[in-house]
C-alpha cells in the first residue's frame, strides 16, 4: 500500500487538491490570525519568524543560515532585515568575511519576544479549540518530516508565486 493509499483512508477519499486546498485555508487561518496579533507590536509575520530564527542564536546567526530556515534566498533575506533593523529589532553587524553578515536580537528584540511569543499563543488557542494535544503533537511531526524530506529543494523565489 503506498502513502497515498493510506492518505486516501485517512482523508475519506479527498484528492490531492483538496487536501492541498485544507492545507492552504489551513495555513492562512493561523496566518491571519498571527498577522493580527502582531500589528500592534509593527510586526509581520515574517518579520516574527526571522526574529524566532535569531533567538535560537543567542551569539547571533548568519544571514545564509536565516536563508536556509526560511528556504528562501538570500536576497529577500537581505531586504527583510533592513526592514526588520530599522525598526530595532534585530541589529547586523559585520562578520568574519567581509561579506558576511551577523544578525542578533537587539535589546527591544530581547526585552520583548517572551511577551509577544505568549500573546501569539494566546491569539492562537481559540483556532485550535477540539484539537488535542495529540493530535496537535502528531500534526507538528508530520509538518517536521515533510520540511526534512523537503531539504533538498531549491529555494523560494518570487517567481514560484507568480503564474506565467
Amino acid at each position: 500500500m503506498s502513502i497515498f493509499s493510506d492518505i486516501s483512508l485517512v482523508a475519506k477519499n479527498h484528492t490531492t487538491y483538496d487536501v492541498g486546498l485544507l492545507q492552504a485555508r489551513g495555513y492562512r487561518t493561523l496566518k491571519h490570525m498571527t498577522a493580527h496579533v502582531l500589528r500592534p507590536e509593527g510586526l509581520t509575520t515574517t518579520e516574527w519568524a526571522i526574529i524566532g530564527i535569531i533567538s535560537h542564536h543567542p551569539k547571533g546567526v548568519r544571514t545564509t543560515k536565516i536563508s536556509e530556515a526560511l528556504s528562501v534566498q538570500a536576497p529577500l533575506v537581505s531586504r527583510l532585515l533592513i526592514k526588520t533593523e530599522a525598526s530595532g529589532w534585530i541589529t547586523i553587524e559585520p562578520g568574519e568575511d567581509k561579506r558576511e553578515r551577523v544578525v542578533s536580537l537587539s535589546k527591544k528584540g530581547l526585552k520583548n519576544i517572551s511577551r509577544i511569543e505568549k500573546n501569539v499563543r494566546e491569539g492562537l488557542t481559540p483556532l485550535l479549540k477540539g484539537v488535542s494535544a495529540k493530535d496537535l503533537a502528531g500534526y507538528l511531526r508530520t509538518l517536521d518530516t515533510i520540511s526534512k524530506n523537503g531539504k533538498g529543494l531549491p529555494p523560494a523565489v518570487f517567481e514560484d508565486y507568480i503564474p506565467d
